[in-house]
C-alpha cells in the first residue's frame, strides 16, 4: 500500500477512537472512506466519511530521496438524532451535540495520535456546515496533512 493510503487508514483507526471510554464527548459509529447511503430512518450516532479531495500538494521538499509534501481531506460528519430546539426531555439539541463533535476532532488531531512515522503534522481547517433534515446535521472539517515518503516507494 502506499504511503498515503497508509496514512489514511490510520486516519479511520483513529476517528473510530472517539469514543466516552477515551475520554471523548461522543462516540464515533462509524467511520467510512468511501461516501456511503445510510438508512436515514434507523441511522443513529455519529458517521464520518474521510474525502480525499485532490491528490497530493506539489512537491514541496526532496533531498536524498525523501519528498515532503501535503494532503488535502476533508471530514464529512453526519450527527444523527438529536433536536433543532433546545429539549425538555434531558436529551442534546443536535447544535451542542455538533460542537461536541468538533471539539473531540480537534482534540484527536491535535494530541500526539499515530498517523504513521512518515506524518509531520496535520492542520485542521474551520468547520462548515448546514442541517438536513429534523433528524441530521452535516459538516465538513477540511484537514492538510503534511508527510514524508521515499521517493523509491511513494
Amino acid at each position: 500500500m502506499s504511503t498515503r493510503g497508509t496514512i489514511l487508514d490510520a486516519m479511520a483507526t483513529q476517528l473510530l477512537t472517539i469514543t466516552t471510554a477515551n475520554g471523548y464527548s461522543n462516540n464515533i459509529a462509524n467511520v467510512y472512506r468511501v461516501v456511503h447511503h445510510p438508512d436515514e430512518a434507523n441511522a443513529t450516532g455519529v458517521d464520518i466519511t474521510i474525502l480525499d479531495d485532490a491528490g497530493d500538494a506539489p512537491l514541496q521538499y526532496a533531498s536524498a530521496g525523501i519528498v515532503r509534501t501535503s494532503m488535502d481531506i476533508s471530514l464529512l460528519v453526519d450527527v444523527w438524532g438529536g433536536q433543532r430546539t433546545e429539549p425538555t426531555d434531558g436529551t442534546h439539541p443536535v447544535s451542542t451535540i455538533t460542537d461536541a463533535v468538533i471539539g473531540d476532532i480537534r482534540k484527536l488531531v491535535f494530541a500526539p495520535v499515530s498517523l504513521g512515522a512518515n506524518v509531520l503534522f496535520v492542520e485542521m481547517g474551520a468547520s462548515e456546515g448546514v442541517a438536513i433534515g429534523e433528524r441530521r446535521t452535516r459538516f465538513t472539517i477540511p484537514l492538510a496533512i503534511h508527510y514524508k515518503y521515499d521517493s523509491a516507494a511513494p
